[in-house]
């Protein structure tokens, strides 16, 4: 067993769900050319402390945003070089996109 926070609402299996089904539509959810997708559970203080190290378009209103504790993100990737980011909400029951994509420069 494994102990998760009662704030996390958003299981894996559902999230995973979400994640083949972007596979199954062939990345259709990204605005750039994408080859690879990953998955990733993360905080929102955690996030964006990797986003301060980044260069992204758009960086100012994404790190003042207000976003939940917790964030599944599917990450986009061209030539093992992330693209782009699709954030959804962790502490929502079903998978909830929020309204932020976070493009890599």
């Amino acid at each position: 067993m494994i102990p998760i926070y009662p704030k996390l609402r958003l299981t894996f299996v559902r999230m995973y769900t979400e994640y083949t089904e972007m596979l199954k539509r062939g990345f259709s959810n990204f605005d750039r050319p994408i080859d690879n997708l990953k998955l990733h559970l993360t905080t929102v203080n955690e996030y964006k402390e990797f986003l301060l190290t980044k260069s992204i378009k758009e960086k100012e209103n994404i790190l003042f945003a207000s976003l939940p504790r917790f964030i599944w993100i599917v990450r986009g990737y061209h030539q093992n070089n992330p693209v782009e980011d699709i954030l959804y909400d962790g502490t929502s029951v079903y998978a909830r996109m929020l309204n932020y994509h976070v493009e890599f420069t």
